[in-house]
């Protein structure tokens, strides 16, 4: 049961990829450790855990953020709480997915650019 609960979060990150990660994690001077945090977390425990405002929380739950996947989260009612286990398999997919670009430099043309000024 448990292992199908990691496929479901994210089919690329298994259990003991998880599991491992939650293991390896320490918190800084004065933030708790993810391996510290409960089992079931509140937006507000979610937002100072990646360090953002519990409002964009709200917003990424929610699927509001354009090129970020949803945190899967439990909703009672109105309130809505993350499993430490889900964050940390979001995190860990989200963390993998970045790809840096670098920008042109600015002021260079392309050599289209510069033939065309030319002619």
């Amino acid at each position: 049961m448990q292992h199908e609960t990691a496929q479901i979060l994210h089919p690329v990150l298994n259990e003991q990829q998880v599991s491992a990660a939650l293991r390896e994690s320490s918190g800084d001077a004065g933030h708790l450790s993810l391996r510290e945090l409960p089992e079931v977390l509140t937006l507000r425990e979610v937002a100072d855990t990646i360090r953002c405002s519990k409002a964009h929380v709200c917003k990424i739950v929610n699927g509001q953020v354009a090129g970020t996947p949803s945190i899967p989260a439990i909703t009672l009612g109105r309130r809505k709480l993350v499993r430490r286990e889900a964050l940390m398999a979001w995190i860990l997919a989200n963390e993998k997915a970045v790809t840096i670009r670098a920008s042109p430099g600015r002021g260079t043309k392309t050599l289209s650019e510069k033939g065309e000024r030319n002619a």
